[in-house]
């Protein structure tokens, strides 16, 4: 579709359109054509009709974000908000060049296979998935949440990252507080850098709130005039560190492990406690550098089986 014109004198015009990109990325994915090995990101299992798209585990497929990629007319970012990848560990935020997108819009191609795809990008959202990018030359804006509804414990939150397109450079959380939102959508991106200053309009899905006081969804009210969404000023704030979340424990054999959503190159600390009401954390011995989006320390049990345990960033 074309855009052209400008307020009340907007128009839209169809230029075509491609039917077989989901199918080419299942076969993409199946035939190991990012060299990750075979049906590594797990997109034909993702895409079975039994699997909810919005699955809270992160196993649906979903994309949820579009934008082009850095300098380029022709290469697209197509970002999922599922699968969380790899399907064997889900931890990080997925996007797929598409490196001849232009061309697939313009409706030229009938026939499966057509679309091109370049070297898959995970990114390290602290276990969180996309729900909005967009860039404006000079950078990106992306609003990450979970694959399913949020619970407001990290990492089933929204944040906002800041990220300069290259696969090369991780993604920076911002300050900003995105609490009480459900986001979906940024409206569009001040020009420049982008800064702790920078102000963005977003746009919330408010499908599951109960305006009217009747247990009713707005979704499910019976007149589209009743129905509503939430449109929010929020102001980027600098850059911060990302918390650690604990995302599994598991004990055997006189041991605990406990693996969190790391960011690599960061150290991180272990803390425990026989009781929640003991008054003070103690110290873990021997702190863990991060090399990755998840760390792991092994921990031993006591003799009575409970044990508390958070992660702290020393």
């Amino acid at each position: 579709t074309d855009v052209s014109g400008s307020g009340t004198n907007t128009a839209l015009t169809f230029v075509g359109h491609y039917d077989y990109l989901k199918l080419d990325l299942i076969n993409w994915d199946s035939a190991n054509g990012h060299g990750k090995g075979s049906n590594y990101f797990g997109f034909a299992g993702s895409s079975d009709p039994g699997v909810d798209p919005k699955a809270l585990d992160g196993s649906g497929f979903n994309i949820e974000g579009l934008t082009m990629a850095p300098g380029s007319t022709t290469t697209a970012y197509v970002c999922f908000r599922a699968p969380i990848v790899p399907a064997t560990n889900r931890v990080k935020a997925l996007i797929v060049p598409v490196t001849n997108f232009a061309a697939l819009a313009s409706g030229s191609f009938t026939n499966p296979g057509a679309a091109g795809f370049g070297a898959p990008i995970e990114l390290n959202l602290g276990g969180r998935a996309f729900r909005s990018i967009e860039g404006n030359g000079d950078g990106y804006l992306i609003v990450c949440g979970p694959p399913g509804v949020a619970s407001g414990t990290p990492p089933s939150d929204f944040r906002m990252f800041t990220w300069t397109g290259s696969p090369a450079n991780a993604p920076l959380e911002r300050a900003a507080s995105l609490t009480n939102l459900i986001v979906e959508g940024i409206v569009e991106l001040p020009p420049g850098p982008l800064t702790s200053s920078s102000t963005v309009q977003l746009i919330s899905d408010n499908g599951i709130t109960v305006y009217y006081d009747d247990t009713i969804e707005a979704k499910q009210l019976p007149y589209p005039g009743f129905k509503k969404f939430r449109s929010d000023w929020v102001t980027l704030g600098p850059v911060v560190t990302s918390q650690p979340a604990i995302k599994e424990v598991h004990s055997s054999s006189g041991l605990c492990s406990i693996t969190w959503y790391s960011v690599a190159g960061l150290t991180y600390r272990v803390q425990s406690k026989n009781a929640l009401s003991d008054p003070a954390w103690a110290d873990v011995p021997g702190d863990v550098a991060a090399t990755d989006a998840l760390a792991t320390k092994a921990v031993g049990m006591l003799s009575t089986g409970q044990r508390f345990f958070r992660v702290i960033i020393p």
